[in-house]
């Protein structure tokens, strides 16, 4: 529930006020860092802060404050009178969202996951206005993490200082790096997910750095659902929990909407709409979409790319959805079979090259080239006025253009696949398919074309695991599997697995058990090698006196450090052929071939039916 002193407050919100609070709260962190600097007095750097962050907090401000959604695409309305409060779990337990923001100081790092739509974004923009209320010492700084620019290969940090910085002030990043020591930040960093994959990793590895380079600012992340940051131990790691009927029927209730669609639909959510299409209804985005094609979708698929095509075609014909008033107020004459190939092309190749928010002319030539692929007359720069104005599936933000919702941009590429007849059908479902498990494309195009998919894509990435891995013997070389498998494991210690750096054929295999009922993990395990201290001993006893002292440097040089990044080969068979590695890769190379019978099953059953149809 968003308190009554939060709306008043940020009525009359003023960014000096909020950085005239956070520093006299802050004064003496800012005595103590200044005090170890020569010529930094707190007094310089005050002054140097509130020069340099009270443009940042107002444009924050306008972005948080007002938001533009599927529903209020041409005028923006007030968060706060949309926003519903959610609840996010952490193992066992469930909070509210008030209580994360009110204990924040307790947990100081926190990586906030949930699945597109879910309402992380909301969240991130809701926890910030809170901190403008009330900024209990420090001044929050909400970074959109797509925004940065990355190819200069600056820190992390330096790329905040530049996003967050006004052009005009004279604030150095020596100054902001002071501060950072000093502890007087919240930084916000929206969407971890929407960083260009080919960058990620390197991003992530700075980010795990920060709550150790500068422990005394609190640093809060959204991002869709990710197994690599399991491994990040200093964060606590909330997950935003499906929305109850309650909280459906408030997201709902908010939404200025055709009243008629809108209590038939509130009656229908009451009677047995949540429980049949609690799927949907769980999530607010999907949410709100049923909504917009209610009164033509009364009973709703439980297809998602059913769902999404009609979607589609209500925000390609209805113009004005809150009054329900059927226009075509339209700039090009493409009709809209054809305008949903082009778009379908435009989000395939945008999302080959992981671009999720584009510059006008980087958009312009998206769509040119999109446009020509389908033969399509029509002017580029129309097709874009329709695309935001009439359809409004793309929307401005600031000098960008992004999509209203990542997720139209990631089922419109599974459409283009599963319609693509051409010579580069292997390729093209590979870039889908292969994508990391935070997106939707992939299950979509399954969903749509799983014969495709098994024959083109599951079928030989099967065959080639099969061939590399099973011909191994791994009671003699387990090492050469496990190099195959993962690049480097991430150890404790007491050489527990912390975490592995899964890429070639194991990124692969983990991407056919997301698809397939087929258990082709059992080496992702923290006792690969052993269960306890007792069996690590054991290890040298079987050793021999050579191999003993080969393996005593080993792991005394991993004990000198917390965590230890060690890249397995078949130099470490001496003594992996002692542990339970060699079982585990057994199953492994059994689920193989498990999986790549389930698969040829399907191929060919399909096969002998397609032969039957005729």
């Amino acid at each position: 529930m968003v308190a009554k002193s939060l709306i008043e407050s940020l009525a009359s919100f003023d960014a000096g006020a909020v950085i005239t609070k956070a520093l006299a709260a802050s004064a003496p962190k800012l005595i103590t860092v200044a005090a170890n600097q020569i010529k930094k007095t707190p007094e310089r750097i005050s002054t140097a802060l509130g020069l340099g962050f009270t443009n940042h907090l107002q444009t924050t401000y306008d972005k948080c404050y007002k938001i533009k959604t599927l529903i209020y695409r041409e005028e923006p309305v007030e968060l706060l009178s949309q926003y519903v409060s959610i609840k996010l779990g952490l193992k066992k337990a469930k909070f509210t969202d008030n209580y994360i923001i009110e204990n924040l100081e307790s947990y100081k790092n926190v990586i906030v996951q949930g699945s597109g739509g879910s309402g992380k974004t909301m969240f991130m923009k809701y926890l910030s206005l809170c901190r403008f209320e009330n900024p209990r010492g420090r001044i929050p700084l909400f970074i959109e993490l797509r925004t940065l620019d990355y190819n200069n290969g600056k820190p992390i940090e330096e790329l905040i200082f530049e996003d967050s910085t006004s052009k005009k002030s004279r604030m150095t990043f020596e100054q902001f790096d002071t501060a950072l020591a000093g502890g007087l930040f919240l930084i916000i960093l929206d969407g971890l997910d929407e960083v260009d994959p080919s960058r990620r990793e390197q991003i992530h590895k700075q980010i795990i750095k920060m709550p150790i380079k500068y422990p005394e600012n609190i640093l809060v992340i959204s991002s869709r659902e990710d197994p690599s940051l399991k491994g990040w131990n200093q964060f606590y790691t909330f997950s935003v929990l499906p929305l109850d009927k309650k909280q459906v029927t408030s997201v709902i209730r908010k939404i200025d909407f055709d009243k008629t669609i809108k209590d038939k639909f509130l009656k229908d959510l009451n009677s047995n709409l949540y429980d049949r299409h609690r799927s949907f209804l769980t999530n607010p985005l999907l949410a709100t979409i049923m909504l917009l094609r209610y009164d033509q979708f009364a009973d709703a698929g439980d297809k998602i790319y059913i769902f999404y095509d009609q979607a589609f075609e209500t925000l390609f014909f209805k113009h004005d959805l809150s009054k329900g008033v059927y226009e075509r107020k339209r700039y090009t004459t493409v009709s809209v079979d054809e305008f949903k190939r082009f778009f379908s092309a435009f989000c395939f190749t945008t999302y080959a090259k992981n671009k999720y928010s584009f510059m006008r002319s980087e958009m312009v030539s998206f769509i040119d080239r999109a446009l020509k692929y389908c033969v399509i007359e029509a002017s580029p720069a129309l097709v874009l006025k329709d695309l935001l104005e009439s359809v409004c599936i793309i929307q401005e933000d600031g000098l960008l253009f992004t999509f209203v919702h990542r997720s139209f941009q990631e089922y419109f590429a599974a459409l283009f696949v599963s319609n693509y007849r051409g010579d580069r059908i292997a390729e093209y479902t590979e870039i889908v398919m292969s994508r990391s498990r935070t997106e939707t494309a992939g299950p979509i195009l399954m969903e749509m074309a799983p014969e495709l998919v098994n024959k083109v894509w599951a079928l030989p990435l099967l065959e080639s695991c099969v061939q590399q891995i099973c011909s191994i013997d791994v009671e003699v070389t387990p090492g050469e599997v496990l190099a195959l498998l993962s690049s480097s494991i991430v150890l404790e210690k007491d050489w527990s697995v912390n975490g592995f750096a899964v890429d070639s054929l194991g990124s692969k295999i983990l991407n056919i058990e997301r698809y397939y009922s087929v258990d082709l993990s059992p080496w992702l395990t923290s006792h690969l090698f052993f269960n306890n201290r007792e069996e690590f001993q054991g290890i040298r006893s079987k050793l021999s006196v050579e191999n003993k002292e080969r393996f005593r440097k080993l792991t005394s040089s991993a004990a000198a450090e917390d965590t230890f990044y060690y890249s397995i080969s078949k130099d470490d068979d001496y003594w992996l052929i002692h542990t339970k590695a060699t079982a585990i890769l057994k199953d492994v190379q059994e689920s193989l071939r498990e999986g790549l019978r389930m698969i040829e099953d399907l191929t060919a059953r399909f096969a002998a039916a397609d032969d039957d149809l005729l």
